[in-house]
């Protein structure tokens, strides 16, 4: 039992390990965007979505960077929680591509909503940082 215990957090180390420091980097970047949104912090959540930002919901409703925090602000599309089950981020020069599944408790035009989302995202490092310039999101069972 100990022998297989040290087995899985070797094999889990060696996983970890072969996470690059900017990946975990965004991938903290990724769960404070999603606490941004549920805290409706639009100060800090402005300072991540680039100006050429394309938000695509998994109900086809497409998203400017003014529209996004636009629906935010007034309640429009309102984030109670947003819980990442799954996420990776994968390097490729200035641009990371991200894929992950989250759960997602929240409102939409005056309607209460519980989804589960496979979701793909593109961030891409700018002056000020790295920003979401896209994000599309499916709806799974």
């Amino acid at each position: 039992m100990r022998y297989t215990f040290l087995l899985v957090f070797i094999c889990m180390s060696l996983l970890a390990s072969g996470q690059s420091k900017t990946e975990r980097a965004l991938r903290l970047l990724e769960k404070a965007r999603f606490e941004a949104m549920t805290k409706r912090d639009l100060d800090a959540l402005g300072k991540m979505l680039d100006p050429t930002l394309t938000y695509t919901h998994s109900n086809g409703l497409v998203e400017s960077r003014a529209d996004h925090l636009d629906h935010i602000r007034t309640g429009y599309i309102v984030y109670r929680a947003i819980r990442p089950l799954e996420m990776e981020m994968r390097l490729y020069g200035k641009t990371a591509v991200g894929t992950g599944v989250v759960l997602v408790d929240g409102r939409f035009n005056g309607r209460d909503f519980q989804i589960k989302l496979r979701y793909t995202d593109v961030y891409v490092k700018r002056p000020g940082g790295w920003k979401l310039v896209a994000w599309h999101s499916v709806k799974v069972d």
